[in-house]
């Protein structure tokens, strides 16, 4: 028997820590999911699309419910780790979440519907969804920071956050290489995973496309918003630049495209399918270069500072 007073056990401190965080991270889950629901509800309600054709089968299918389910836990998931890493509490991380949630879910994917499918999405949808999205999105956004108790500000250990600390001349060249990157990892993945695929042609052959200069244009500026989305992240985590670079590459991964598993109308499940596999990739490994290129002078600074002063540099 044990005696009074002793302290748990780590390995039973380890399991009922999991088992927490779990529970908070299907409770994020769960809340996206109603976040999610809801505003669809109230768009089919309030802003029908009045296309007869349309409404007779509306975006968000009956029987789609699980797989929304499934891709709030997605999103929860690849939320829940930075959260917990991160240095910011309070108004920072809740505006941060919402920058992050809603650029990479709404703004980022819905550029491209605009511009590649504008002749099969109904009127009004892109513009209807994107408003929807951003009180979608900040409603789940102080919703994830109080599951993770962290809602409330609270003051920082107080040392300099040098993350992100670059002279000008140093983000003159980082972001064009980072656009270049981007545009080339696009026609690569597209290429040889989208293009190979006989119902990704056969679906956009009859498409209305821009020009591939235009396309590339489009590219450039969604690779700086890509940017935009991930400086927050960058500069509120803690930890090795590993780490971030990891958990940046899933958020774009995950994020952008957890939303290929639900069916709908407008794109059929071969192409779905394949497009999911081709951007989850190249998001994956964009996000993880990009944080890498940007983390690079703090992660070299940190590593002379821990050779030349081991104690001080350990807590950074």
């Amino acid at each position: 028997m044990e005696r009074a007073g002793h302290e748990p056990r780590p390995a039973a401190t380890a399991v009922k820590g999991s088992l927490l965080l779990a529970a908070r991270v299907a409770a994020l889950g769960l809340a996206v999911f109603v976040c999610l629901r809801l505003c669809a509800g109230v768009a089919d309600t309030l802003f029908p699309l009045g296309q007869p054709d349309i409404s007779a089968t509306p975006i968000d299918q009956g029987g789609t419910a699980l797989w929304w389910l499934l891709v709030s836990l997605l999103h929860a998931s690849v939320l829940a780790y930075p959260i917990l890493r991160s240095r910011w509490s309070g108004f920072r991380l809740v505006a941060a979440i919402f920058v992050v949630f809603y650029g990479i879910t709404s703004i980022l994917v819905w550029i491209e519907v605009a511009v590649f499918m504008a002749h099969v999405v109904p009127k009004g949808l892109v513009t209807r969804t994107l408003v929807l999205d951003a009180v979608s999105a900040a409603m789940i956004a102080p919703l994830a920071a109080s599951l993770f108790g962290m809602l409330r500000a609270v003051p920082g250990p107080g040392e300099e956050n040098c993350r992100l600390v670059m002279p000008v001349r140093q983000w003159a060249w980082r972001l064009p290489v980072i656009a270049v990157s981007y545009v080339i990892l696009y026609s690569l993945f597209g290429a040889l995973v989208a293009w190979r695929a006989p119902a990704v042609r056969e679906y956009y052959a009859d498409l209305a496309m821009p020009s591939p200069g235009n396309i590339m244009l489009l590219q450039v500026a969604r690779a700086l918003i890509w940017v935009a989305v991930a400086l927050p992240v960058i500069r509120m985590m803690k930890g090795p630049w590993w780490e971030t670079a990891l958990a940046v590459g899933l958020l774009f991964a995950v994020l952008m495209n957890a939303g290929l598993l639900v069916p709908n109308p407008l794109m059929p499940e071969a192409v779905r399918m394949t497009h999911l596999v081709e951007t989850a990739t190249s998001n994956f490994i964009f996000g993880f270069f990009l944080s890498w290129l940007l983390l690079r002078p703090w992660a070299q600074d940190r590593a002379l500072a821990h050779a030349r002063y081991p104690a001080s540099a350990a807590a950074g």
